[in-house]
């Protein structure tokens, strides 16, 4: 015997085992004629079966089998298929049929080697999930800037998007962005972000942040990136909804009728509206300090033994201006709190020297009248302001915790 002939009755004998797959011939009639220890270890005993009795767990013929196609054309044919192991679980493969072929070349035999992919199946099944729910707009796009792959939700607001470019399914236009991040990633193969406005299906604005990361890369460089965008409309609007408020308090502050002062949990001043200013003759840019505001305004607004909401609401005491001259006045303060935290406090004055003024001019009853009705209006005004104030902080306050962006308006 040759070493020709000897290597080929070793393969013949030997190859089946040795190769790293599961490894089965069949006949015409779908018998398996023989098997190696893989394919019986993986799919069990395979003995006087059908391929798929052993394959599927079946007793019936697979509607759709590659293995006829490779007996009658001669030609190998490779097909992902699902099935059960052993151990009756599903399981996925990739199976590779090739023909075997007697001397006139007629296929006698068909080889079958399948590879198990049941693992990479499963993760390619937790991506596609993955990829498809994503609270984001996904999609991955050529160097062409066509789209190739999109999830649900950006499907589900601008269309659909399969095969079109990425200016066009998002902006609307015809032209690529002038300062298009997927351009910049294309070319130097970093990542990159930036805020975009586009146009949904329904003809709605909307806004978002993109973020365009590297894909696929060759020695030409980046050829597919992932383009991640998120949603922030609902945000913008919020933050205009916000800065409206905050503009009406501030407005609303800076022209009341009475002196507002606020200090936070560190008793730094926040707010000093023109009418304070005057009342207290505070003609500096800057903001009075704790020792400033404690040499001028009652001692109870400092208190901290009561915690309760309302600090004060006096008819009359008296304040001390920057010049050490006593100013008489009505006076109310009150505990700002968010969330049940502590966050500062307001003082409300309201000069009434020109009440007293009025008093000492007017007989007795008309004094006493006036001063009743001042005294009212004082009340309300003070009262209007600083629970105008207290239900704006709560109305900003809820939104902002609980995101109701239609509370701020």
């Amino acid at each position: 015997m040759t070493k020709h002939d000897e290597l080929k009755c070793m393969l013949g004998s030997q190859m089946i085992e040795l190769v790293p797959y599961n490894l089965a011939i069949i006949d015409n009639e779908m018998n398996i004629v023989q098997a190696n220890r893989n394919f019986e270890q993986y799919f069990g005993d395979w003995a006087g079966k059908k391929c798929f009795m052993a394959y599927k767990k079946s007793g019936n013929k697979c509607m759709h089998c590659n293995a006829h196609e490779v007996f009658s054309l001669g030609e190998s044919r490779v097909s992902n298929e699902a099935g059960y192991d052993k151990n009756g679980k599903v399981c996925h493969y990739v199976v590779h049929r090739a023909p075997l072929k007697d001397k006139n070349g007629n296929t006698k035999y068909v080889m079958e080697m399948s590879t198990n992919v049941t693992e990479t199946t499963r993760i390619q099944h937790e991506y596609n999930l993955l990829f498809d729910n994503v609270p984001s707009y996904v999609s991955i796009i050529d160097r062409n800037y066509r789209i190739v792959k999109a999830n649900k939700k950006l499907r589900d607001t601008f269309g659909e998007v399969h095969g079109k470019y990425c200016f066009e399914v998002y902006k609307k236009r015809k032209k690529r962005c002038r300062h298009c991040p997927a351009a910049m990633t294309f070319r130097d193969g970093l990542e990159h972000t930036s805020s975009e406005s586009g146009i949904t299906y329904s003809g709605d604005e909307t806004q978002y942040v993109v973020n365009t990361t590297p894909l696929s890369n060759n020695e030409d460089g980046v050829q597919l990136v992932i383009e991640i965008a998120t949603d922030i409309t609902e945000i913008n609007e919020f933050q205009v909804r916000l800065r409206r408020t905050h503009d009406f308090y501030v407005s609303l502050i800076e022209n009341a009728g009475l002196g507002v002062i606020a200090v936070d949990e560190r008793n730094k001043t926040v707010i000093i509206n023109n009418y304070a200013k005057s009342l207290l003759s505070w003609s500096s840019f800057k903001k009075p300090v704790f020792n400033q505001l404690k040499s001028m305004l009652p001692d109870n607004f400092f208190d901290d033994k009561d915690l309760r909401k309302i600090i004060s609401d006096e008819a009359e005491t008296r304040i001390t201006d920057t010049e050490g001259r006593e100013i008489p006045i009505r006076f109310s303060a009150i505990r700002l709190f968010s969330n049940n935290k502590y966050i500062g406090r307001v003082a409300f004055m309201q000069d009434i020297r020109q009440m007293q003024e009025l008093e000492k001019s007017m007989p007795e009853a008309e004094r006493l009248s006036a001063v009743g009705q001042t005294v009212a209006g004082l009340a309300d005004t003070t009262k209007t302001l600083r629970n105008g104030l207290a239900g704006g902080m709560y109305i900003v306050d809820t939104g902002l915790h609980h995101g109701h962006a239609g509370r701020i308006v």
